[in-house]
């Protein structure tokens, strides 16, 4: 009966050890996961607040257009003539602009489509 108090004893110490670095371990990778979660965290703030800074220069350069067109119709009346700060397009200057040409670059195809040549010099063609 003697001999089983010191296995006992030693059993204890044991698992005491293996608790304790357990418990290490884990308290590490608990750390570690805090540590990312918080850069990550900072990262998404600092993102946001970029973007809110963004959202209050556009808020603004809107406000700035809306009131340069709602103010337009007056200066124009008043002066005789734009003001060329702030240049919106109206649609009376928009139908007048002239339209712009779309030139359709050849690019060589696949050898494996000489049907679709072909039919592009064919229409080419016409």
């Amino acid at each position: 009966m003697l001999s089983g108090v010191p296995l006992r004893t030693q059993i204890a110490s044991v698992i005491d050890a293996l608790a304790k670095t357990a418990v290490a371990e884990i308290s590490k990778v608990v750390e570690e996961g805090m540590v990312v979660l918080r850069l990550e965290m900072c990262q998404r703030e600092n993102e946001i607040k970029r973007l809110k800074s963004s959202v209050e220069v556009l808020h603004g350069e809107l406000r700035a257009t809306r009131q340069a067109v709602t103010l337009r119709p007056r200066d124009e009346g008043q002066s005789g003539h734009r003001d060329q700060r702030n240049p919106v397009l109206s649609v009376e200057n928009y139908r007048t602009m002239p339209e712009s040409k779309v030139e359709v670059k050849c690019e060589p195809v696949e050898e494996g489509s000489q049907e679709l040549r072909r039919q592009t010099n064919k229409s080419g063609e016409e």
